[in-house]
């Protein structure tokens, strides 16, 4: 961004009252803590942080999942960020941005503020932190832990959980990945261990 003084706060306020009583994972400390990846990793890559940030903290706000009328979304949207002090281009190039961090539409991230907001993303979706958010998701649509007949959250492991490591981006985003894929990994070969002991018994 140029000189433009932002209020950030103004943005936060927005987000938490758009997403502070979400209980599906996407909560407003869901959007802290991409905010707060996004700048690390903007940093790391020399990039504009705050921008990264400010994109991080809106990143859902026009997830189809979570919204039912995504125009409007979209005009609420732009009518916070440019209160906020951005200018129309810079908005335009955040909503591009966020347009194409899902991993459930697949679209191709082609800039750079795209690329560290959507690692910034999956680095919440894995760990500890995803661990939790996939079960408390999982819960939301009414989805067992595990099941062997049907769905399952447990199998979002392998459909997309491990996956991930493999579609970050940025160095910072990959080597965080890796780390907490590990403990991704111990989790669901324990999680097994003890259903199978189950399983095997009765």
């Amino acid at each position: 961004m140029t000189d433009e003084i932002i209020d950030v706060d103004k943005i936060k306020a927005f987000v938490f009252e758009q997403f502070d009583h979400d209980a599906s994972g996407h909560d407003a400390l869901h959007m802290q803590r991409v905010a707060y990846w996004a700048r690390k990793i903007a940093i790391d890559e020399k990039e504009d942080a705050q921008l990264a940030e400010i994109t991080g903290w809106v990143h859902d706000c026009l997830d189809d999942k979570l919204f039912n009328n995504i125009e409007q979304q979209r005009q609420l949207l732009s009518e916070t960020l440019q209160a906020a002090g951005l200018s129309s281009s810079v908005i335009q190039h955040i909503i591009n941005a966020i347009e194409t961090v899902s991993f459930r539409k697949q679209k191709q991230t082609e800039s750079k503020l795209a690329q560290i907001v959507q690692d910034a993303d999956r680095l919440d979706a894995i760990g500890a932190i995803g661990i939790a958010r996939a079960f408390t998701y999982g819960s939301t649509v009414n989805q067992p832990m595990y099941d062997h007949d049907q769905k399952a959250t447990i199998d979002h492991f392998d459909d997309k959980l491990f996956k991930l490591k493999d579609q970050m981006h940025t160095h910072l985003a990959i080597q965080t990945a890796t780390e907490r894929t590990e403990f991704l990994k111990a989790f669901y070969d324990q999680f097994h261990s003890e259903i199978a002991e189950v399983d095997h018994d009765i």
